[in-house]
């Protein structure tokens, strides 16, 4: 039997550590980005980013993340004129889909630059950005098929690479350059055609199967196919619909009823808190076809087995980072993106906590999309994001980018008590509440050791964070192992499965 443990702990720390070099790459360039355009002009490229990003959901509606479910099921049935079939099929429609949205968004450029964003002058940029999104829609459907065919690896790979060239690209441009808006689309751009020329020749030749000597399937197998794909991809669109909105609603209503200044401040401390998120992001590619699998085969012991393990230790990473975050916003702001951006201190408190409600909630949703349920898991996005954007309409007028983040937060803690409920009535989970409390005291306690220690240790600020987040760090992990929430027994016999050769 397939060691699922060790499969997907290898899978999970590929990509862990190559999104946490990509986070560091993504980081600088937005330092890059900060540091060399006008608050003004940062806020204008996040704020065009975000509405340009509402219609190109529509992409593919869904097909493209169905082949999550899809391709892993033909593959474990050996069904190879299945599996050619549904990724043409796919691919055809996200090309269809893709150009209409395209088209569409560029007859409305002229209004978003006078109208939205209040600057004739960023037409040009518009159109660049909209050429980004058409080519990153490629992109995205050729990060869908390496996940199918779990090859987490070459997707983490190909992530970290494209932050890093995108990098490259926009300090070569800034110093040779006048530093602007269409040098940062450009760069893009030609990212986006870099890796896909490099990678599209990885996918064909070394991912998918070659299927060209094998039949095609009858036209009733075609029938059921697309019925069964459309009616998932559907369902994952409006999870994506309800995912961006809770994304990207707070930037296009700051901008609307504010300016493009306190949307730019406010993409300061959007990014810092969304580090939380990418162990999320992470567990989530990897969680999807192997659940699929394991649900296929009705492993249920196996799923439950995860849900403990991941809501175990997924807690005793995001609580000391979050709340290392929420101690120093300001000097984390200040590091970053300058002293004109420490007004998002705030803000960033509060996305802070909702980011750690977020990571365990899309752990749910993983588990649930995995066994089939992907319309369940698009009813709470969207309830979550419906909140978001009725609690923005009444909290960003008076509070601004306080009521952003505020709005934000509660959304996702909607979102996590929703999937929570639904996942112990689904597979007659227990909540491990024991260890929920212990994780609750053991914030408490780290708290507490940081606001002593700032107190005692009184140094450059950048020097006393690092000794004071150290020792706080440390009698955090001896207190979570004599409380047991850390098994070393444990933890041995796990990485004993990542490192062990295959049998």
């Amino acid at each position: 039997m397939v060691d699922y443990t060790k499969r997907g702990l290898q899978s999970f720390l590929a990509l862990f550590v190559l999104s946490v070099l990509g986070v560091g790459v993504g980081y600088i360039f937005r330092f890059v980005l900060a540091r060399n355009l006008s608050v003004q002009d940062y806020g204008i490229f996040y704020a065009a980013y975000a509405l340009l990003s509402v219609p190109f959901l529509f992409r593919d509606l869904g097909l493209g993340q169905a082949l999550t479910k899809f391709v892993p099921e033909f593959l474990h049935r050996n069904e190879m004129s299945s599996l050619r079939f549904v990724i043409f099929y796919s691919f055809k429609w996200t090309i269809f889909f893709s150009s209409l949205v395209a088209i569409f968004t560029i007859l409305l450029s002229n209004t978003i630059s006078t109208e939205y964003l209040n600057f004739k002058s960023v037409y040009f940029f518009v159109i660049l950005l909209v050429l980004v999104f058409f080519l990153q829609c490629v992109e995205g459907f050729l990060l869908y098929l390496f996940i199918s065919f779990q090859k987490h690896t070459h997707y983490a790979v190909y992530q970290f690479l494209k932050q890093l060239f995108l990098t490259i690209f926009v300090v070569i441009l800034f110093y040779f350059v006048e530093k602007n808006l269409n040098l940062v689309a450009t760069a893009y751009v030609a990212t986006s055609l870099l890796m896909l020329f490099v990678f599209t020749a990885i996918l064909k030749y070394k991912v998918i199967p070659n299927t060209k000597k094998i039949k095609s399937i009858s036209d009733l197998k075609k029938t059921k196919i697309k019925k069964d794909l459309w009616k998932f991809g559907f369902s994952v669109m409006f999870i994506s619909i309800g995912g961006l909105l809770l994304q990207y609603s707070d930037t296009i209503m700051l901008t609307f009823f504010k300016s493009t200044t306190e949307t730019g401040i406010y993409n300061a401390a959007v990014p810092i808190s969304n580090l939380l998120l990418f162990l999320g992001i992470s567990l989530s590619l990897v969680l999807v076809p192997m659940i699929s699998e394991l649900y296929s085969k009705k492993l249920f012991s196996h799923i439950n087995q995860a849900i403990t393990l991941i809501y175990k230790y997924s807690l005793l990473i995001i609580l000391p980072i979050g709340l290392a975050m929420f101690v120093y916003s300001e000097l984390i702001l200040s590091l970053f993106f300058g002293q004109e951006y420490i007004p998002a201190a705030n803000a960033l408190k509060f996305l802070v906590f909702g980011a750690m409600f977020f990571v365990i909630a899309q752990t749910n949703f993983s588990i649930l999309s995995g066994s089939g349920k992907p319309q369940i898991v698009a009813k709470y996005v969207l309830i979550g994001a419906s909140s978001n954007i009725l609690l923005n309409f009444l909290l960003i007028p008076p509070l601004g980018i306080l009521g952003a983040a505020i709005t934000t937060m509660l959304g996702y803690l909607l979102m996590l008590v929703l999937s929570t409920k639904h996942l112990r009535k689904l597979f007659k989970f227990k909540f491990p509440l024991a260890q929920l409390v212990k994780s609750i005291f053991l914030s408490i306690l780290f708290i507490l050791l940081v606001n002593l220690l700032k107190k005692i240790i009184v140094m450059n600020p950048y020097i006393e964070a690092i000794i004071v987040l150290c020792i706080s760090g440390a009698i955090y992990l001896v207190v979570a192992y004599l409380l047991k929430l850390i098994d070393f027994k444990e933890i041995k016999e796990l990485i004993s499965k990542v490192v062990a050769k295959n049998e």
